[in-house]
């Protein structure tokens, strides 16, 4: 399976970046689409050792998805000033992307396999929302990504493509995020703030200028996994020996039980306080990087 060629898209991300790396090391060869490829080929060669190979080249493609959408349906990292039409906005643009990816690949002979990340709320058939709740993160990622799922799976079933889709629905992902290195952005932004907001007044505190504005987290389901699992699922799902045209479970505990996908995979899902202890230790070297004051520890 050595040297087998992937298309990666949103390699920019904090789960698109770590696979990229884990997909070099293990000699795959990694052709990254990237909507802007100037800048972002310099934030990604400037940040791993690793992305220098000769096994990683970059196509630009700008118009993969409809702005501010990306590929993989998050709409979720997206603001909501777009408005609360759900449909227009979010879910016709994710549906038909995902439909145009498939169409495209079904043409190419050489594709074998289709690995479609998303969310553990692609599993929720409906999530209503109240005055309060408009475009909260969770309520958002069921109405959009749940139909996402659906009509890839009625693709997949009527049109019988030659290769495989695979789906790997995830949890809260807590890991290093290494393109970023600012405490500041670190503690406002992405799943990990969830972790960081816990002792958020004491890290704060610890800057020299205070993110007087950043918001508390709202309230989110307790089911988590770890960055590194997420990339070694991902990495894992390219093998031919492990079954496609289904979907896998992404979790460390919690709510959901994810001990079939992971004994299928290959994997033991590493626990919450791993993903604690990654997540506040980096965010810690970044503030001793920027000369803040680290005293508070991990588990003080």
């Amino acid at each position: 399976m050595s040297h087998t060629l992937i298309l990666l898209t949103s390699a920019t991300g904090l789960i698109g970046f770590r696979i990229l790396v884990l997909c070099l090391h293990h000699a795959h060869r990694v052709r990254v689409a990237l909507r802007t490829l100037t800048s972002s080929i310099k934030s990604l060669s400037t940040t791993n050792s690793t992305l220098t190979t000769t096994h990683l080249t970059f196509t630009d493609i700008a118009n993969l998805t409809p702005p501010p959408l990306r590929l993989k349906y998050r709409p979720t990292r997206h603001p909501a000033s777009i408005g609360q039409n759900l449909e227009a906005h979010y879910i016709h643009p994710t549906i038909k992307t995902c439909l145009d990816l498939l169409s495209s690949a079904r043409a190419q002979c050489s594709v074998k396999r289709i690995i479609l990340t998303s969310s553990l709320a692609a599993l929720i058939d409906r999530a209503e929302d109240t005055e309060d709740t408009v475009h909260a993160a969770t309520t958002r990622a069921v109405n959009v990504q749940a139909p996402a799922l659906k009509t890839v799976e009625d693709w997949a079933r009527r049109e019988k493509p030659v290769f495989d889709v695979v789906h790997l629905a995830l949890g809260h992902v807590f890991g290093v995020k290494e393109l970023v290195d600012d405490p500041r952005e670190l503690l406002v932004a992405g799943s990990n703030r969830i972790i960081l907001s816990t002792s958020g007044s004491r890290f704060e505190s610890s800057l020299q200028t205070q993110t007087q504005t950043a918001p508390a987290p709202a309230p989110e389901p307790g089911v988590t996994v770890h960055l590194d699992d997420v990339a070694e699922a991902h990495v894992r799902a390219l093998n031919p020996f492990i079954p496609g045209n289904r979907l896998y479970i992404l979790s460390s505990g919690g709510e959901v039980d994810a001990q079939e996908s992971a004994k299928t995979l290959g994997m033991e899902f590493r626990g919450i306080e791993e993903q604690v202890r990654d997540v506040v230790a980096y965010y810690l070297s970044c503030l001793e990087r920027r000369g803040g004051d680290c005293t508070v520890g991990i588990g003080g």
